[in-house]
């Protein structure tokens, strides 16, 4: 079949490009892609049919299930209302040694009668800017909202590649978005672990969310996120509005208790305290205080009045 002159120049256009192009069904499984793919995600845009978007997600520190669930869920709820999305993920397929972070945007449009999810995916490259990049400081106040927790965890380590590499930049952002996440489910939801397992094995996870988060005792609540910046450490203050927790015994590691054990796990303790230098909660146990040190010979004690 001829092709027409429109058809000839998208074509030019979109296997010009050194962006990622493609299609997805309903179901977020590739439909097509163009040639980009190849030197970008190491696989064919045949071979790449075989897995839908949720499935490249990549994150080996957390819990990469939640994690695809999160997006699944915002992905569901933009396809609803057929507005575009856009977000940042790590993307690990078979031929790629290390996972890389990409830009993901995805369009709703229809063609002749038929939806179609057009998809652009922009690896992320260092700044331009981040040579001129000294320090930071900043103050975000966001509602309970998981996606935001991702969102916010990439803002706020942006500027982190000025100083670090990026293998530890991203377990920064982990940790961060762990603890983000905790301090919106078992600290403003009051969230108890047993509860949300329970949800999780019963597949009504984000029901349940959606539920606290309508709850009028817990639907104005707000996560405050503070952090700054140097060439010698990186401080994050992260406070929830919950009735906190007895931290105490988890960062001594006195507790045997198994169901305390697990909560800890749950608030993301255990990873944190082996990513960052310093861990303080507040008495009341829902602040805490997160340091790395970038230049130990340069780092100073935080100031918790940050």
């Amino acid at each position: 079949m001829l092709l027409t002159v429109s058809e000839k120049k998208y074509r030019h256009i979109v296997e010009g490009t050194k962006e990622i192009i493609f299609t997805l069904d309903e179901n977020w499984r590739f439909k097509t892609a163009n040639d980009a793919i190849k030197a970008e995600f190491k696989i064919s845009p045949e071979a790449v049919t075989k897995y839908t978007l949720t499935d490249l997600i990549y994150d080996e520190l957390t819990d990469a299930t939640i994690l695809r669930k999160i997006i699944t869920e915002k992905l569901e709820e933009s396809k609803k209302s057929s507005t575009p999305v856009r977000f940042n993920a790590q993307i690990k397929t078979p031929n790629l040694i290390e996972p890389v972070e990409f830009k993901i945007t995805l369009e709703f449009i229809e063609i002749e009668g038929l939806r179609e999810i057009i998809g652009k995916a922009v690896k992320i490259s260092d700044d331009r800017f981040s040579e001129f990049f000294i320090s930071e400081k900043c103050e975000y106040l966001i509602k309970n909202l998981l996606f935001t927790a991702d969102d916010i965890s990439h803002r706020i380590t942006d500027n982190l590649q000025k100083y670090m590499d990026k293998s530890d930049i991203t377990s920064i952002r982990i940790g961060l978005r762990e603890i983000i996440i905790n301090s919106i489910e078992h600290g403003n939801l009051n969230i108890s672990f047993e509860e949300k397992t329970e949800a999780i094995l019963n597949d009504r996870y984000f029901e349940f969310i959606n539920e606290r988060q309508s709850n009028p005792d817990h639907r104005d609540k707000r996560v405050r996120i503070e952090y700054l910046i140097s060439a010698s450490k990186a401080i994050y203050k992260v406070t929830d509005q919950g009735k906190g927790f007895n931290h105490r015994k988890f960062l001594s590691g006195l507790s045997d208790d198994p169901a305390e054990l697990m909560l800890a796990h749950g608030r993301g303790i255990s990873m944190v305290k082996s990513i960052f230098d310093e861990v303080k909660y507040n008495s009341k146990g829902n602040q805490v205080l997160l340091v790395k040190h970038i230049n130990k010979n340069r780092g100073r004690e935080a100031d918790e009045n940050m």
